[in-house]
């Protein structure tokens, strides 16, 4: 099993974004939304290795992060990823009864990550409208 989040910035927004400043510097644009995706995608790897639960800490160091571009992936192939995130109740496969309750914490780093790069991008946004791109 693979847990991991995705960011990524939607190519029509892009492609809009692009076309409504054609005249501004296409490659200082792209450069800015590169470098927002990769900062996010750092942050976001931070976020989830440090709120993640410790015994050994294998699954801590179990988080990769893969980049490329306009998309970037964190993520990890544990197989009880699911299990810290949301708990367990019930028989496991060796026939152990758990009660587990849930650690989040990739759900809550993801959605935080989420807003920083909504807000980077309304920054950037609003740096080419007032021509300081």
């Amino acid at each position: 099993m693979v847990a991991g989040v995705v960011l990524d910035v939607p190519r029509k927004e892009l492609d809009a974004l692009r076309k409504r400043f054609a005249r501004r510097n296409r490659y200082a644009i792209n450069v800015e939304v590169h470098e927002i995706v990769f900062a996010n995608a750092v942050e976001l790897w931070h976020d989830i290795r440090d709120r993640s639960p410790v015994d050994t800490g294998n699954y801590r160091d179990s988080w990769e992060l893969i980049y490329s571009g306009l998309d970037a992936l964190v993520i990890t192939f544990e197989e009880y990823a699911m299990r810290l995130e949301y708990g367990f109740v019930g028989v496991d496969s060796l026939g152990r009864h758990y009660a587990q309750s849930g650690q989040p914490h990739i759900t809550p780093s993801y959605w935080e990550a989420r807003e920083r790069m909504r807000k980077d991008m309304a920054d950037l946004a609003e740096r080419i409208v007032d021509g300081k791109l």
